[in-house]
């Protein structure tokens, strides 16, 4: 084992999981403004789907999150999908307790939202390193 390969290895997890968690907020920033421009034109907003929407969007993200992690880590899918999707998680959490004035925010719901954005995350990861890759026989 080369000296400091274990360093280069942390901070390629460390990068993976920024760039990651990146793609994955910008994912979902993009897919919020194209929902709710269809919204708009739609004139009516659905208040019960709101909560389902959003999770949907923010799965869609902890994939993209995983998967760029992984791919930037180059191996262990599933750590650094995890560690992309966990990061995107704080980060989301953050932005939903600033912006809840009420502070009423059910355990089940928040729960359910962290188990499946892990999970999602996780899921790109190994996607991104699970490819087989073809193998030249020679002749």
């Amino acid at each position: 084992m080369r000296p400091g390969s274990e360093k280069e290895g942390i901070s390629r997890i460390v990068l993976g999981t920024v760039i990651g968690c990146g793609c994955g907020l910008l994912l979902c920033c993009l897919l919020l403004l194209v929902i709710s421009a269809a919204f708009v034109s739609w004139e009516k907003l659905p208040y019960a789907a709101l909560e389902g929407i959003s999770l949907v969007i923010s799965l869609f993200g902890g994939i993209l999150a995983g998967f760029v992690g992984a791919k930037i880590v180059g191996r262990m899918g599933l750590i650094a999908g995890v560690c992309s999707a966990a990061a995107m998680l704080l980060i989301l959490a953050a932005i939903g307790f600033v912006l809840t004035s009420s502070g009423s925010v059910s355990v089940a719901s928040a729960l359910t939202r962290a188990c499946a954005l892990l999970l999602s995350g996780a899921i790109g990861g190994m996607i991104a390193t699970g490819q087989k890759q073809k193998i030249k026989r020679r002749k």
